[in-house]
């Protein structure tokens, strides 16, 4: 039997008001509300039992949620700002400002990830303890190749025996769109992949990440 199957899980969505590639757009109106809502909205609704946190450096989050009875924002400390600032920062942060239990599972989220369901997560989530940490990805299976020196080497395959793509090896690409751990886990990597992780494949439009324009636009027309 799987025993963090009964644990507590904390959802932790970092969400800033800077935007490198795309200004603005964890607070621009996708449709018909903030980007920001879509993943906060479907944890809410369909998870009355464990709580979200929030993690922002913006006053109108702070705003938007301080009455919401399973949410909690809290202002990202000063020194924590900034683009260079690593997530696992921001995590182990909030693990030492909440005093989590070892047992206690993290679910990070993005914003950036809009179309990502509760099925989904509730399911990534029942991974773990077979596994120390899960991770979101998208499986490729093409030819890939990598330059080194001025030249070009194959990533994945043998240019000389052509197989098909369908039989070559996976290629397991992180996409973001969650990342779940123990604490302990975490405390012991300092890192929220682990050393036993499982990396699930979703699909799109699960799958999709907004990071420009173009994925903006893309967005828009899964919502027509």
């Amino acid at each position: 039997m799987n025993h963090y199957s009964d644990k507590k899980v904390f959802y932790f969505i970092p969400i800033k008001k800077h935007s490198q590639r795309l200004p603005g757009k964890n607070f621009k109106i996708l449709k018909n509300k903030p980007l920001y809502s879509y993943i906060i909205d479907t944890i809410s609704i369909a998870d009355k039992t464990n709580r979200i946190y929030i993690d922002t450096d913006a006053d109108e989050i702070l705003e938007t949620y301080k009455n919401q009875h399973n949410i909690n924002t809290y202002k990202r400390n000063h020194s924590l700002t900034g683009d260079d600032v690593s997530m696992n920062s921001l995590i182990s942060n909030f693990i030492e400002k909440f005093n989590l239990d070892n047992d206690s599972i993290v679910c990070q989220l993005h914003v950036t990830n809009p179309f990502i369901s509760y099925n989904t997560l509730s399911d990534a989530i029942k991974k773990i303890g077979s596994y120390d940490s899960i991770i979101s990805c998208n499986i490729i299976q093409n030819r890939l190749w990598i330059k080194q020196n001025s030249q070009y080497q194959p990533l994945n395959h043998d240019p000389s025996c052509l197989i098909q793509t369908q039989d070559l090896p996976y290629i397991y690409q992180e996409n973001s769109c969650f990342y779940i751990f123990t604490v302990e886990g975490f405390k012991k990597q300092k890192n929220r992949i682990g050393i036993n992780p499982f990396f699930y494949p979703i699909d799109f439009p699960e799958n999709t990440d907004i990071d420009n324009m173009s994925d903006w636009y893309l967005a828009e027309k899964i919502l027509l």
